[in-house]
């Protein structure tokens, strides 16, 4: 990764308050928090990246030297439908510590839709990088290890989290800092069922919390299971559909289930992810 304390000529690396970088889609695809104090107590410049695009950083601070640690969350996965009305998975989200800055190329994934018209799983979010120039990999958080998403229920309480989803059981605030950052990558909650005719009515799971699986839960009422967290979106209750994830990362909620009358709500939609770069200050 390039990580050292001093360049080549021994220069100590440019302090963030100093800085100089955009963004080449411009001022909406990029927030610059400017200079600000983290949960740790220590100070950091910070850019929140909402958006794909290349950010260029003045050359000659280049050359000193420029470290940062940066953050890359993927998007949530869409909530899913019918035999398949999971909630959607949370995107995975790494903290890549001590980086060399260069010119980078920074592609944020989109959330994924929730399943629609059919039965299914909601589409995966999209993968968010960052590219060094002159590097020839891209760095990137991989994909099915976000918190999962709450089951769905039906009549037979059959309906499962699918095995690909589960969670990996971490925390998911970038750099691990619960003090300024809000939760990213909630799962999404399950979707219900409603039956009248047979007296089945059934909660959908409740969604990752905190990066935890999704879990299974059969209390009475037809209403959706809750998010994981307020990143993501709740299950639908009866044939509602499930709620559109929030915030980076968040899975959306699965679809409900009405069985008495075969009707079947469609899965919410995944949240995009998003870039955090800190650089001390």
């Amino acid at each position: 990764m390039g990580v050292g304390r001093t360049n080549a000529g021994g220069a100590s690396p440019v302090k963030g308050g100093a800085v100089s970088v955009a963004h080449s889609a411009g001022s909406q695809a990029m927030t610059d928090r400017g200079v600000v104090t983290l949960g740790e107590g220590r100070q950091y410049r910070l850019l929140e990246i909402r958006q794909s695009g290349t950010l260029t950083f003045d050359a000659s601070q280049l050359t000193r030297g420029i470290l940062a640690d940066v953050c890359i969350c993927n998007g949530g996965q869409g909530g899913g439908r019918q035999s398949s009305n999971h909630g959607g998975q949370g995107g995975t989200l790494i903290n890549v510590y001590g980086v060399r800055l260069q010119n980078l190329s920074v592609v944020i994934g989109a959330g994924g839709t929730g399943k629609t018209g059919v039965s299914g799983e909601g589409a995966l979010g999209g993968i968010s990088s960052i590219k060094r120039s002159g590097d020839a990999n891209a760095i990137s958080a991989p994909l099915g290890l976000g918190s999962g998403g709450g089951n769905g229920a039906n009549e037979s309480m059959s309906y499962a989290i699918s095995t690909r989803f589960y969670g990996d059981g971490y925390g998911k605030r970038p750099f691990g800092d619960p003090a300024y950052f809000g939760i990213h990558s909630g799962g999404g909650g399950g979707g219900g069922y409603y039956g009248i005719a047979t007296n089945q009515h059934r909660k959908g799971g409740q969604g990752g919390t905190n990066g935890g699986d999704g879990s299974y839960v059969s209390t009475g009422g037809f209403y959706g299971g809750p998010a994981g967290d307020a990143s993501a979106g709740a299950g639908g209750g009866g044939a509602s559909a499930g709620a559109n994830a929030a915030y980076y990362g968040g899975g959306g909620g699965g679809g409900g289930v009405d069985g008495e009358d075969s009707l079947y709500g469609n899965g919410g939609n995944g949240y995009q992810g998003v870039v955090w770069v800190r650089i001390p200050a």
